[in-house]
Formats: structure tokens, C-alpha cells, sequence
């Protein structure tokens, strides 16, 4: 084997594992002591790894670990959401070195990004340690529809005027950092979560966020699905109920027009006007639609019923389809827990082959908001230090 294919291997292991001394690679994968020496060595004058406990040559019967070596750089990530962007700057060896939050209640549109943008990056840099590494890259999640192959963003919906916006130029006129990659929200957040269930992960996750709009994303072994077009798994816009509600994509009856935080507040003022009791207000978040559901309002939990029913639905297509080990949910919705996952459950034991849904995992999110931003930045970190490594499909 070539030593270049052996650092690589050695690499991917150490990404998965974070942790391997020299005797759990061999054990993973058989090579001569020597070769695998050399790609060590190698990695080690890249900056790549590092193996702080190794002070000598022979190290007696304890063997160090090898890590990644957390002075190579720093990755920031960055989230763009409707109403909030999101930061963080992590170092190679995953260690958080800032965080930062911008808050616009209002929305935001377009031609207003790139001043948030520059107030998230210097927010970042302001917070990190004087003995912080220095910028390596910046990973970028995404409101709406990406072009991978290209590094476009091409629509999103729920920021106006956010069509063929030049990102990457943004990120670098501001940081004059040549390393910037793009990818949709829900894709990175599913890397997030998929790194999570390290050493590990399932063979093949698939992501259902559900917040103000409805995503999600496929990953197996480790690439991500993007699709011939870069519009693969755009399961909000799943039509769940032809002839049913307006969605804002131009379609009726698309699952986000259902169980989206529009299509909620659309149906609370539907209930309200019909006099309908109820602790729920029309203009209501998601976060106020889940608090009346576990105060058992009756409204709230029928309403609850009929957007699980949905989801549901459009679950049982992604299960018949791709065959994945594991569902996560994210997003506030999923904070209906155990209502979610229980008519989820009960859909497709009455839809799907018993085969498809024997070992099939269904999970509520556990990470935390920087998900998608944390996810961007690992994306990035990867791509600069696997440059030839395809990451999707």
C-alpha cells in the first residue's frame, strides 16, 4: 500500500476515534510496524497530529495516544437561520474555543448578512484565547439550497432576497481565508449528529429537523446525500395532504405547510376564530405550542396529534425508501418527545416491511443549538485536511 493511502486511512481512523494509540491501529488495520511508522511521522510534520505523552522513542508498556493535534488551526462555523445566526470556532482536536449568538426577531433579509457575518466573525475572535491557533477555515450552514459542486448558495425561502447570494466571497473579503465551504443547514447538522455517535455511528442516519421550517438530511458511512441537483431529501416539501393548506414553496398540503411553525400558527388562528378553548395564540412559537401541549390543553394536543400524524407520514416514505439504522429528530417540534416518537412508531408498524423497521433506531436530538454551526465547522476541518476525500453523494 502507498504511504499516502495509509495516512489517510490513519487519519479517518483518528477522526472516528479521536483517541488510538499505535497498537489499536494495527489492530484496526493490519500493516507493517514500519510503514505505519512513517505515515505517522508523516502526519505528525503536517501539524496534522500530535502524541503529547511520547517523549522518547521507547515509551516502556504504556503507549501513548496519538490525537489530533489541537494547534494545527481553528474552524469557525456559522449558522443562518430566519430569525438568528449562529457561531463557534473549534480547534483540530474538536476543543470549543468561542461561541457567539446574533439575535434579529424581525427576520433578516439578504443585503443585511454580510454586516451580521462580519459582527459574528469579529464576536468570535474577540472571545478566543490570546493562545488560540490561527484560522484555518470557515464552514458555512446554509438557510436553504446549496450547490456543493459549485459552492452556491441558490434559495432560501425564509430569508428574503436570499437567491444566488456569493457567500464564499463574503467569508473571505472579510477573513482573507481561501478555505470556505458551503453546505445546507440540515446537512451539517446531520454531520453533527452523526459524529456524535462516535466511535461508532450507525451505518446510516437520517436527520428530520422540525422547527420553523421542516429538512433533513441522509448520511451513510459517512457521506452525506445530496442529490444530482443538490435537492435531495427536501421532506418539508413532501406533499403529505393534496388540496391541503398553501404552502409558501408554491405546492398544497407539503408536510412544512402542515407541521412547519407557519402552518401551526395558521391552524391555531383557525381554532381561535372558531372559538375553540385554548391557552394557544395564533402568532404563538413552536416553543409556546409544545409548553400547552404538556399543560394538556386539549386544543394543543389534538393539534399535536395531526402534525405527529404528518411527520409520521412523511417518515414512512423515508424509511421505505432509504432502509436507514437510525432516525434522529431535531428542532423544537421535537420536543414533543414521546407523543412524536410513539405515533411514529405506531405509522410505520402499520406501513413498512417488518424487516425495514426491526433494528431501526428512532431518537429526539440530544445536541445543543450550535449543532449546525459545530457541524459546518467539522465540515471544513475534514475538507482541508482530507482535500481529496469526496464528503457527499
Amino acid at each position: 500500500m502507498k504511504n499516502n493511502e495509509l495516512k489517510d486511512i490513519l487519519l479517518q481512523k483518528l477522526l472516528m476515534h479521536r483517541r488510538l494509540t499505535r497498537q489499536d491501529f494495527l489492530s484496526m488495520y493490519p500493516c507493517r510496524p514500519a510503514s505505519m511508522l512513517s505515515a505517522i511521522n508523516e502526519l505528525k510534520s503536517c501539524g496534522y497530529i500530535s502524541e503529547p505523552d511520547r517523549t522518547t522513542a521507547k515509551t516502556g508498556r504504556r503507549s501513548p495516544a496519538l490525537t489530533m493535534n489541537p494547534n494545527f488551526g481553528a474552524f469557525a462555523g456559522i449558522e443562518l437561520q430566519a430569525h438568528k445566526m449562529l457561531g463557534i470556532l473549534i480547534d483540530n482536536d474538536e476543543n470549543i474555543l468561542a461561541e457567539a449568538v446574533l439575535d434579529f426577531p424581525a427576520g433578516i433579509t439578504a443585503a443585511a448578512v454580510p454586516g451580521k457575518l462580519a459582527e459574528i466573525i469579529g464576536a468570535l475572535r474577540n472571545r478566543q484565547s490570546s493562545q488560540a491557533p490561527p484560522w484555518r477555515g470557515i464552514g458555512f450552514a446554509d438557510p436553504g439550497l446549496v450547490d456543493l459542486e459549485q459552492q452556491k448558495s441558490l434559495r432560501a425561502h425564509n430569508v428574503p432576497g436570499w437567491v444566488d447570494v456569493p457567500v464564499c466571497n463574503y467569508l473571505q473579503e472579510l477573513t482573507r481565508l481561501n478555505e470556505i465551504f458551503i453546505a445546507p443547514e440540515t446537512m451539517a447538522r446531520t454531520f453533527a449528529e452523526y459524529y456524535a455517535h462516535r466511535p461508532l455511528p450507525p451505518g446510516s442516519l437520517c436527520l428530520v429537523e422540525l422547527d420553523t421550517g421542516i429538512g433533513g438530511s441522509f448520511i451513510k458511512d459517512g457521506l452525506l446525500l445530496s442529490g444530482s441537483s443538490s435537492r435531495g431529501m427536501e421532506i418539508g416539501h413532501l406533499v403529505i395532504k393534496p388540496n391541503g393548506p398553501l404552502c409558501k414553496c408554491g405546492n398544497q398540503g407539503c408536510l412544512e405547510a402542515i407541521a412547519g411553525e407557519y402552518g401551526i400558527q395558521q391552524k391555531t388562528a383557525e381554532m381561535i376564530a372558531g372559538r375553540v378553548t385554548t391557552i394557544l395564540r395564533a402568532n404563538g412559537t413552536l416553543d409556546d405550542f409544545v409548553e400547552a401541549v404538556k399543560k394538556h390543553d386539549r386544543a394543543a394536543a389534538l393539534l399535536a396529534s395531526e402534525v405527529c400524524e404528518a411527520v409520521a407520514s412523511a417518515v414512512t416514505i423515508l424509511v421505505t425508501l432509504l432502509n436507514p439504522n437510525a432516525i434522529v429528530f431535531s428542532g423544537r417540534l421535537a420536543k414533543l418527545d414521546d407523543i412524536l416518537l410513539d405515533t411514529v412508531k405506531r405509522t410505520l408498524s402499520v406501513n413498512c416491511f417488518y424487516g425495514a423497521i426491526e433494528k431501526l433506531q428512532l431518537k429526539i436530538s440530544r445536541q445543543n443549538e450550535f449543532a449546525a454551526a459545530r457541524g459546518a465547522a467539522l465540515l471544513i476541518r475534514n475538507r482541508i485536511l482530507r482535500p481529496g476525500e469526496r464528503m457527499w453523494l
